[in-house]
């Protein structure tokens, strides 16, 4: 997985890039260019070695030059700082926020140093909130379409993708499975991850059918 993020361009292109560089994060394109409007505005979260900053452009207007917002913009930076912005947007503890003391501030500067997998477990034990669910899905590998798939239908079983006729469900993740287009993701690898998210407590059992516990 890469840790580290770079790119210039505008915040939709660099928050595409974004969800594909870092799969892990189960990004979205909304939430993407929220955590980078959040980073571009709360800059004092970022490390020596990270940089997010706006570019303007300039164009003349009878004769004089004048500078027009919302232009490109470049950054660089941690996979862990985005994973701790998306924690914030989660829980809605993105108001009123300050670095510099306080819970969230000793919570940030415990997890900079750490991979995501010790972030989000420091995150989740600090905010005494290892009964919840605040996991990242991978959509490489169908994960993140399951789930998904499971809460806009209120649950399911193996054969939930079958209704697409095997057509892709969710055309926009780079997932394996997805090959042209055609979904290939075979029910008994479904079967395989509803059973792995029942033991790890994301999905419950109820019948033939599996529900999401969050």
């Amino acid at each position: 997985m890469q840790n580290y993020f770079s790119k210039e361009g505008n915040v939709t292109g660099i928050a595409k890039d974004m969800i594909k560089v870092f799969p892990e994060l189960g990004l979205s394109l909304e939430i993407a260019e929220e955590c980078l409007e959040f980073i571009c505005t709360h800059q004092e979260i970022l490390g020596n070695e990270e940089i997010v900053g706006k570019k303007m452009a300039e164009t003349e207007m009878n004769g004089k030059s004048i500078v027009i917002g919302n232009a490109d913009m470049f950054i660089g930076i941690k996979a862990v700082t985005v994973l701790f912005v998306c924690f914030l947007l989660k829980y809605e503890l993105q108001k009123d926020i300050s670095f510099d003391g306080g819970v969230i501030g000793a919570i940030f500067n415990e997890i900079k140093d750490k991979n995501l997998s010790e972030a989000q477990d420091y995150i989740l034990g600090r905010m005494g909130l290892k009964g919840e669910i605040f996991r990242v899905f991978d959509e490489t590998n169908a994960e993140k379409c399951i789930i998904l798939e499971l809460k806009q239908r209120n649950g399911g079983n193996k054969k939930l993708l079958k209704r697409y006729k095997g057509e892709c469900a969710n055309n926009d993740f780079n997932c394996c499975f997805n090959h042209e287009g055609k979904c290939t993701c075979p029910e008994t690898y479904i079967q395989e991850m509803l059973d792995y998210f029942e033991e790890n407590k994301i999905l419950r059992k109820k019948g033939m059918k599996y529900y999401i516990v969050f």
